[in-house]
């Protein structure tokens, strides 16, 4: 701050020699003149000082009797007074100043955070129709007010939040849950719980119906485990009818899956040249302008970093500079060592165990081997697991036609 407030009123820097040039800095200092920057030399003394001190010093040059000579004459009254003639470059400065002024008054930018459902050209829309625009004057932005109309205007939106920064627009959103698809309903009655696989039964336990397995049973694909119909019977011990029920059991079966997968040994890995060319762009609100010839490498790297300086980014300016990195990459063809081929290898099968544990399939043993074939490498195996039956069929229909699967998926 002090250097500005120099800057703005002006200073010397001076040479003092003579006899008693201490004793002039001594006097200079009870007279409360400022100094700094002083150095000795073999011939006297260099300092600086304010440009309105200057006209002081007569009185004590003549008492010290030291000579006093202008090295440098620095700040703003000397440049005005050196280019006063030059009158195009101060009026472009003021007219410069008058547009970051009149700029930073009013929008420029638009970030829009935490929409799902309402898209930014829906917002982009709403915003046109309250007369907001890019350019619009910021004073005549009613946050509260257009917070307000935001809800109204989308039934998803339950809480806005909207505040101006420097010459932005931001719009925080927060929408209704997304509610979970709705399960279409199926009509159970009289349906049979059939096996999806061949597998064991390991536990079972029957609410309604009539089960037809217990634990211990092997079954077949397709095989019924709990009847949709059960019977009623006369005195004589005949059938009288077929009530239909709602087969309702929790029957897991233990089942081997099979698993197989391949991938290649190859792949590509990128590598920088090291050959880079930067460009700058010029941002002004939407739109862009680049500073200098467009070049491009066949295979690159771009990195774009806000280069814009701290005044303008202090002023809260619309106008705003990138500098843009182009990075020459070459790809290179590279081969998997053995740990690589583990690890990928690896990742294939935890994705495909995770993806059963997210349908509720228990994970008992898994023997998976991995093998080398040419360029290839295969993965094949055998994964023991335990799962829950969720397939249902209409007790009348034939074996052969498919059945409803209430949830999950049948192997």
């Amino acid at each position: 701050m002090a250097r500005l407030l120099r800057f703005i009123t002006g200073f010397l820097q001076l040479k003092v020699w003579g006899f008693s040039a201490e004793r002039f800095l001594n006097l200079c200092a009870q007279r409360g003149i400022s100094l700094w920057n002083v150095e000795s030399l073999a011939d006297g003394i260099i300092f600086c000082m304010p440009l309105q001190d200057f006209r002081n010093l007569r009185p004590l040059v003549r008492k010290t009797r030291v000579r006093v000579a202008i090295q440098k004459k620095n700040g703003l009254p000397f440049f005005v007074k050196k280019h006063r003639k030059r009158w195009i470059f101060p009026g472009g400065a003021i007219l410069a100043a008058f547009l970051i002024l009149w700029m930073s008054g009013r929008l420029w930018g638009l970030e829009v955070q935490g929409n799902v459902k309402v898209t930014n050209d829906q917002i982009l829309d709403f915003l046109e129709t309250q007369e907001i625009h890019l350019g619009t004057k910021l004073s005549t932005i009613q946050v509260t007010e257009l917070e307000k109309a935001l809800r109204r205007a989308y039934d998803d939106i339950i809480w806005t939040s909207i505040r101006v920064v420097g010459t932005d627009l931001m719009i925080d959103i927060k929408e209704r849950d997304v509610p979970e698809p709705s399960e279409e309903r199926v009509d159970l009655s009289g349906m049979d719980l059939i096996s999806p696989f061949d597998g064991l039964v390991v536990e079972a336990v029957v609410r309604s119906g009539v089960p037809k397995v217990k634990v211990g049973d092997h079954v077949n694909k397709e095989q019924v485990l709990v009847e949709g119909k059960v019977p009623t019977y006369l005195e004589d011990g005949t059938i009288r009818e077929l009530m239909t029920v709602t087969a309702d059991a929790d029957i897991w079966l233990e089942h081997t899956r099979y698993f197989e997968d391949c991938f290649s040994l190859y792949y590509e890995e990128k590598q920088l040249t090291g050959r880079e060319k930067t460009r700058y762009l010029l941002r002004f609100g939407s739109l862009t302008w680049p500073l200098g010839a467009e070049t491009h490498y066949f295979w690159e790297d771009v990195v774009e970093t806000n280069d814009t300086p701290r005044l303008l980014q202090a002023l809260a300016s619309p106008v705003k500079i990138s500098k843009s990195t182009h990075r020459e990459q070459k790809n290179m063809l590279r081969k998997l060592e053995e740990d690589g081929i583990k690890r990928v290898a690896s990742e294939k099968i935890f994705y495909f165990l995770a993806t059963l544990e997210e349908k509720g399939v228990q994970i008992i043993e898994k023997d998976v081997k991995i093998s080398i074939e040419g360029d290839f490498c295969l993965i094949h195996g055998e994964i023991l697991t335990r799962e829950k039956v969720r397939l249902y069929r209409k007790a009348e229909e034939e074996f052969d036609k498919p059945g409803i699967e209430t949830t999950g998926e049948s192997s």
